[in-house]
């Protein structure tokens, strides 16, 4: 079972892991970024924190960015997600583990926490699967 959200402190339990991780919250009505890692940020080249996850941030990039954070809610289990980022430019892959944290009384999913790691593409060995980026998403068991 995942951890619950008050169970779990990223700058406490993994430092390491804090500027290549971002906190996402799950909402009634989408996603938010609650905190973004300062090397995403430089990486992206905007801070997208407390910014809520839509049209106006992803653009035609919307559906493959929701598309982890919604199987992450629904399996209530980690995914990884591995291909080309739409967000930077098309000579780097990234592999970003995306791991449901739950609410308090355990019952949903009230965040996501990720942690993106970034390579060249010679890295990426399969064919690209999605028109865009060569995205790859799997649920982990």
């Amino acid at each position: 079972m995942p951890p619950a959200q008050d169970e779990f402190d990223l700058a406490s339990d993994l430092p390491q892991l804090v500027a290549v991780s971002f906190v996402i919250d799950v909402q009634p009505t989408g996603f938010r970024l609650a905190q973004v890692g300062s090397a995403l940020i430089e990486r992206v080249g905007r801070n997208s924190t407390g910014r809520v996850i839509d049209e106006a941030l992803c653009g035609e990039h919307l559906g493959e960015a929701l598309r982890p954070l919604s199987m992450v809610v629904r399996a209530r289990q980690a995914v990884l997600v591995r291909g080309r980022p739409y967000a930077i430019s098309s000579e780097h892959v990234s592999e970003a583990l995306y791991v449901p944290l739950l609410d308090t009384a355990r019952n949903a999913v009230s965040q996501v926490l990720g942690v993106v790691d970034f390579g060249p593409v010679a890295g990426l060995a399969e064919p690209s699967r999605s028109a865009t980026s060569g995205t790859q998403i799997r649920v982990l068991d």
